[in-house]
C-alpha cells in the first residue's frame, strides 16, 4: 500500500475510536481512546517521515558515488548521454530511480538540460 492509502486507514480507525470513547460516555474511557488515536496518528505520520528522511540521507550518501562512478565513465572518452547509460545499471541504492529515468529520457532522446531541470 502506499503511504497516503495507510494515512487515510489510521485517520479513519483513529475516528472510529474517538467516537466510540464517546459514545461509551464515560469519561475515562473517551480520555484514553483520545490518547490512544492521538499517539496512532502522530506515530504514523513520524514513522513516514522518517522513512522520507532515512532516504533523503541515502541518496545524499550515494550521490557522490554516482557522481565519481559518472566523471570516470567521461574520462574514459564516453559521452555524457553514454556515461549515464552505463551508469545507470550500477547500484545506488534510493537514488536508482533518478538515475533510470535519467537514462531513460535520455535514451529517448530529450535534451540533457531538459531532463536535468526536471
Amino acid at each position: 500500500m502506499d503511504e497516503k492509502k495507510i494515512k487515510i486507514i489510521v485517520l479513519t480507525i483513529s475516528t472510529i475510536l474517538m467516537v466510540f470513547g464517546y459514545l461509551t460516555r464515560d469519561v475515562g474511557v473517551f480520555a484514553n481512546t483520545l490518547i490512544i488515536s492521538t499517539f496512532i496518528i502522530f506515530s504514523t505520520f513520524a514513522f513516514f517521515e522518517y522513512e522520507h528522511y532515512r532516504q533523503l540521507k541515502e541518496m545524499e550518501e550515494k550521490l557522490p558515488i554516482f557522481l565519481h562512478d559518472l566523471t570516470e565513465n567521461l574520462s574514459s572518452g564516453i559521452s555524457l548521454p553514454r556515461a549515464i547509460k552505463v551508469v545507470s545499471r550500477n547500484d545506488y541504492g534510493s537514488l536508482n530511480v533518478l538515475v533510470k529515468y535519467l537514462a531513460n529520457q535520455i535514451s529517448w532522446n530529450v535534451p540533457i538540460h531538459k531532463v536535468l531541470d526536471r
